[in-house]
């Protein structure tokens, strides 16, 4: 039996222990560079909507490790129906290049603070949203339910996504939306990166002077921002327009520079590996495929010209059908290899490509 080496045994055991918990939803405080956000959450006057974002709070950081993303949500419930929904807890990530962290659920009622990771978990799903396409993304959904909550009750939730970068690493980017069907009361974006990171940032054309600045050895772009209406749109618009306030972050100076990072990832998923299956299945293929007979054709039956007889037997239903277009080069072989045959056959014959019907040699 082959014995692998100590240090690629070793290696193998700390892959496998990043992609398990690259799965496991992880319990963790708040990251250093985090900076809280002073928003008092019973400030805000009660309506008659079903519930109320009293602040949500977006924080990113950019450095070498990839893009961290912290969100912070306070969600005021205001009627019986408000219950339904922030019923359940929610945060979405895709491993293995993301690792989810949940620093807080709490709920607040009046002056009680209420702990519900201390009595409750989270369950990780893999909902498969496309999976009636036949299409697999991965990606992982976090759940909770938070018990005994109320009307009045102020659910606060806070999470962190850790982004390695995946195939773009070690590039940066990130895209984010400020779009609610509801009205925000305070709303934050603040983003840092190191001086020595180039980055390029968009911010909603609307909010002037939204624009990064330098703070001794990092760069801050920070955007405050209090009652966010959201969009008046019409119902039946795609979702795509519905994106009306949005903050783009990225290192790439153009599109030229994706292009050239993408290029290499299609040339080697073109390649087939020598033990993929889909070369047996290539080769089983081209071993069904009858060759091509080559020559002079018989006469044929229907013209009485000396011409291929099968070009005639589906002749009648190819006239009827419009014919395809073919580019220059697969006309010109078409061209030469036209057979001397009168009408039907040699029209028929002259509109498919020399590669897909044959022709006397």
């Amino acid at each position: 039996m082959m014995r692998l080496p100590v240090w690629l045994a070793a290696v193998s055991v700390v892959l496998a222990a990043g992609a398990s918990q690259a799965q496991d939803v992880l319990r963790a405080p708040a990251p250093d560079w985090v900076r809280s956000l002073t928003s008092d959450s019973q400030a805000s006057a009660t309506d008659a909507a079903p519930i109320r974002i009293l602040a949500l709070d977006e924080q990113v950081r950019f450095d070498a490790e990839g893009v961290h993303t912290h969100i912070v949500r306070r969600i005021r419930i205001q009627t019986a129906q408000g219950l339904g929904m922030v019923s359940t807890v929610s945060a979405v990530w895709s491993p293995p290049s993301q690792r989810l962290e949940v620093h807080r659920v709490r709920i607040l009622r009046g002056d009680q603070v209420i702990d519900v990771l201390e009595s409750q978990a989270f369950q990780t799903l893999q909902r498969e949203d496309n999976l009636e396409s036949s299409m697999l993304d991965g990606r992982l959904t976090a759940t909770l339910q938070p018990r005994d909550l109320r009307v009045g009750d102020v659910l606060e939730t806070a999470f962190t996504i850790h982004d390695d970068g995946g195939v773009l690493a070690p590039h940066r980017e990130l895209l984010k939306s400020v779009s609610s069907g509801l009205t925000i009361d305070h709303y934050r974006m603040r983003a840092t990166w190191p001086a020595t990171m180039e980055m390029q940032v968009k911010g909603p054309e609307t909010w002037e002077g939204a624009a990064p600045r330098r703070q001794g050895d990092q760069w801050v772009f920070e955007v405050d921002r209090r009652a966010v209406l959201p969009p008046r749109m019409p119902d039946d618009l795609p979702t795509r327009y519905y994106l009306d306030k949005i903050f783009q972050f990225t290192d790439f100076t153009d599109w030229a520079a994706i292009s050239k990072l993408m290029a290499p990832l299609y040339v080697r998923a073109e390649t087939l590996e020598a033990d993929s299956p889909l070369r047996a299945e290539i080769e089983r293929i081209r071993a069904s495929i009858r060759p091509i007979r080559r020559g002079r054709p018989p006469p044929c039956v229907w013209c009485r010209t000396r011409s291929a007889i099968w070009p005639c037997r589906w002749a009648r239903a190819a006239m009827s059908r419009p014919r395809p277009m073919m580019s220059g080069a697969a006309v010109t072989a078409t061209a030469r290899a036209r057979p001397s045959c009168c009408w039907p056959c040699c029209t028929v014959w002259a509109s498919r490509p020399r590669r897909c019907w044959s022709a006397p040699g």
